[in-house]
Order: structure tokens, then C-alpha cells, then sequence
């Protein structure tokens, strides 16, 4: 999936649900042409934000570009990196949840 120099739109959050102990986060980054994204243990996958709600915490994410999606020994999955250099990805920042993280690249 071709994702370079797609602009973000909003993220959306569709709550948590319990996974073999384990709360999940989902959520779905909305581009600015019209595509669905959702970042995965395996990489990115087309998703859809139907019924999810706008997450603020994210706000700042808003209108930056995706320079690359890549893998690194500093984060557990697969990142987006944006042209603010920072990555995001779905990351575990305390034991038994997993949500997304950013850092800075």
C-alpha cells in the first residue's frame, strides 16, 4: 500500500476491547484523500473509522505528511513516519494495554 505523501486528516479511536488478557486499542488514521489506515502487529492495513470517534490526543497529528513506513528495533511494530519526524505506531506502554505511541525519529 502506497502511503507516502498522503496527508492525515484526523484519527479516530473506537474504544478498547479485551484480547487474551490484554486491553486493545483501536485506532484508524483517516487521510486526507479519502483512504483508511490502521497500524498492525504486520504492517498497515486498510480500515474503517465508521462508528469511531475523533481522539483529541492525536489533534497534532493533523495535516502532516507520511514521509515512510518502516520498522525499527526502537518501537514494536511496524511505524508511519511523518515529516515532523516523529513515528507512530501501536505500541504497549504499560503492561496488559496496547495503544498508539509516538517518538520522536
Amino acid at each position: 500500500m502506497e502511503l507516502i505523501g498522503e496527508e492525515i486528516a484526523a484519527v479516530v479511536h473506537g474504544g478498547g476491547t479485551e484480547v487474551e488478557g490484554v486491553l486493545v486499542d483501536r485506532y484508524v488514521i483517516l487521510l486526507k484523500s479519502g483512504r483508511s489506515i490502521e497500524l498492525t502487529m504486520d504492517g498497515v492495513i486498510e480500515a474503517s473509522g465508521t462508528g469511531m470517534l475523533c481522539d483529541p490526543v492525536f489533534d497534532w497529528m493533523i495535516g502532516l505528511k507520511i514521509e515512510a513506513v518502516e520498522l525499527s528495533d526502537f518501537w514494536p511494530t511496524p511505524g508511519l513516519r511523518l515529516n515532523n519526524r516523529r513515528v507512530v505506531f501501536m505500541g504497549s506502554p504499560a503492561p496488559y494495554y496496547w495503544g498508539l505511541e509516538d517518538r520522536e525519529a
